[in-house]
């Protein structure tokens, strides 16, 4: 039997206890002046941008519910704008869920502060914010490995 191994690439992150107030300040100018460049017209330049509106779209047409994107950093629109434009299109309740996979920086200080943040300002709409995507991520991971593996003898990339 051949011997195969698996490597998941992740994103990687700082630990919560480091002081990162001055890397923040100069990634929030980065991000704001990267918000601002044109995506995906003509050419394919922001794939995360294009498959999260995909996701969306699939989660839209599975639930039945209003699903948009609204991102931390680098792209837009922010999450707090995505939030109030569904609140001013009478939206109640609004689910927040974070597309990372683990718990991060992210999904514990930055997404949470930005929500008491917009709670503050749009409190006539409920915010609920829901954990990652920790709950069956082994078995759809051990699934796609398992089905690139039978796919032929040289697993490569899946589509």
């Amino acid at each position: 039997m051949e011997k195969i191994g698996v490597v998941i690439a992740a994103h990687g992150d700082v630990p919560l206890d480091y002081d990162l107030e001055q890397a923040e300040q100069i990634m929030e100018k980065i991000s704001d002046m990267v918000k601002k460049l044109p995506r995906n017209i003509g050419e394919i330049n922001d794939p995360h941008k294009l498959e999260s509106g995909k996701l969306a779209e699939k989660v839209k047409a599975k639930t039945g519910l209003e699903v948009e994107v609204g991102y931390s950093e680098f792209c837009s629109p922010s999450i707090p704008e995505t939030i109030n434009q569904l609140a001013s299109k009478g939206f109640e309740k609004i689910i927040v869920v974070p597309l990372f996979l683990t718990h991060c920086r992210h999904t514990e200080r930055d997404i949470p502060e930005i929500l008491e943040k917009v709670k503050k300002q749009v409190t006539n709409v409920e915010i609920l914010y829901i954990e990652p995507i920790l709950e069956g991520i082994a078995d759809i991971l051990a699934e796609k490995i398992m089905k690139n593996i039978n796919k032929n003898s040289n697993p490569g990339k899946e589509t």
